[in-house]
């Protein structure tokens, strides 16, 4: 932790809230980046990312610096999302895509400049299905997904802002990895058959 950030640390259990707007400023985003793609739309993103800050804000004068101050806002980013969750009496997320980047499981990166018009709603059908899937995969499993492979984050950092072991955190996001693609496999079969449905009639 920098000296500087102790400091606005120190300030904002004084009560300092200038010192506090301070200190969160460069997490701002990435919370709400982490919120938004854990439930899925920007109402309730925006709504658990202020309520991440309270937390933070009242709890600031009981953080230990056991670990980093960005694993430890994270690590609440996280237990607030699973909270959410299980608020939900039925998980229905919808993900919108036209802030997220490439998701590196299965679709590369593309250039889409000289694409065909059939060609980018293919590639948006398909990055559309990958969210749906990953919105399908319970707590643990997606949550293993979403801060390796949208978030990048390290084994390490995963195993720190989730309070387990590294192999935990790996065979999470092997079992997550194996559930998407089971989910995926299963969701081209149910609409291969409706194509093959709808072929008929029209026959």
């Amino acid at each position: 932790m920098s000296t500087g950030e102790n400091d606005l640390i120190k300030k904002s259990v004084k009560g300092d809230f200038q010192a506090f707007e301070e200190l969160i400023q460069p997490y701002q985003q990435k919370v709400y980046n982490l919120c938004y793609r854990m439930l899925g739309n920007d109402y309730d993103a925006v709504d658990s990312s202020q309520e991440v800050f309270l937390k933070v804000y009242g709890a600031l004068g009981k953080f230990r610096k056991e670990s980093s101050f960005s694993t430890w806002l994270y690590r609440i980013t996280m237990n607030t999302c699973a909270d959410q969750l299980r608020k939900r009496k039925k998980q229905k997320n919808i993900v919108s895509l036209e802030q997220m980047e490439d998701i590196g499981i299965g679709i590369a990166e593309t250039d889409s400049r000289g694409n065909s018009p059939e060609f980018e709603l293919n590639r948006r059908e398909s990055r559309d299905e990958i969210i749906s899937a990953i919105n399908k995969l319970s707590y643990k499993f997606k949550a293993a997904v979403v801060l390796k492979d949208l978030h990048g984050f390290t084994y390490s950092e995963i195993a720190d802002i989730q309070k387990c072991s590294i192999g935990t955190v790996k065979s999470r996001l092997s079992r997550g990895r194996n559930y998407l693609r089971d989910i995926l496999e299963k969701d081209m079969e149910q609409k291969e058959n409706r194509f093959r449905q709808n072929s008929r009639k029209e026959g």
